[in-house]
């Protein structure tokens, strides 16, 4: 039994397929927390998505869910996440069950050894889609470029981190925010370990989409100031509905 209070955050677009599932198993899992709380955030899905969200939302208290008011992206659902979380400690994770929620506790472990966040990264070396490969070196080579990233470390998007970091990246202003840039501005005290990632369920990634992302994460979180014309303006989000 683990005394301390868990958030989960899932980013949902067009999730109608998995996100019962993944509320069942997670719910098996966090029974043994202090308490916790499920955060669902729907990015405007094109699909059925918010009906199930309302109706977890009404079958169980601990299930929040938020509808945003047109389609920011994966990162601005994050980001809206984590600023209605409220337990000690977060976790993200995607939709599609590619993250085992069995892994969380090994999460919660790892942090509670002193670091402020634990990004686990896939254990399985081989199989990976050629885009998704290239788009993981891409993305670590901007990081090393505009951050102090600990070299060994890697990042993915299936992490914990702790309360202090969470109230940080929420400060996070401007139209357009990748959250492990966020949390890198705050904190190089970050660890991994290695999970088995299931097979995922579907994949928005291309090579012009990958080349868009990491052209708005370099044009924004350049000290450059040339690229003030670019950085992006505005609210990153806006919420429709919380049910």
């Amino acid at each position: 039994m683990h005394d301390a209070g868990i958030s989960i955050v899932i980013p949902v677009y067009n999730g109608e397929r998995t996100i019962g599932e993944l509320v069942e198993k997670l719910v098996k899992v966090l029974s043994d927390f202090g308490e916790y709380e499920i955060i669902l955030v729907d990015d405007s899905s094109s699909d059925g998505s918010f009906e199930i969200i309302k109706k977890l939302a009404l079958e169980k208290a601990e299930i929040i869910g938020i509808s945003l008011d047109g389609n920011y992206g994966q990162q601005s659902a994050i980001l809206c996440g984590l600023n209605n979380a409220s337990m000690e400690y977060t976790v993200i994770m995607d939709d599609d069950l590619e993250h085992d929620p069995r892994d969380i506790p090994a999460l919660f472990m790892e942090i509670k050894r002193g670091c402020d966040v634990v990004y686990a990264i896939n254990s399985n070396k081989g199989g990976k889609p050629l885009v998704r490969s290239l788009g993981s070196k891409l993305r670590d080579t901007i990081f090393n470029m505009l951050t102090e990233k600990p070299k060994d470390v890697k990042v993915c998007s299936f992490r914990i981190m702790n309360r202090t970091t969470a109230d940080s990246v929420v400060k996070a202003g401007g139209g357009f925010v990748y959250i492990s840039m966020e949390i890198l501005r705050h904190t190089k005290n970050i660890r991994n370990i290695e999970v088995s990632y299931g097979q995922r369920g579907r994949s928005g990634h291309s090579l012009v989409k990958l080349a868009i992302l990491f052209a708005k994460i370099y044009f924004n979180y350049s000290r450059c100031r040339l690229f003030n014309r670019f950085r992006s303006t505005g609210p990153a989000y806006g919420i429709r509905a919380i049910v």
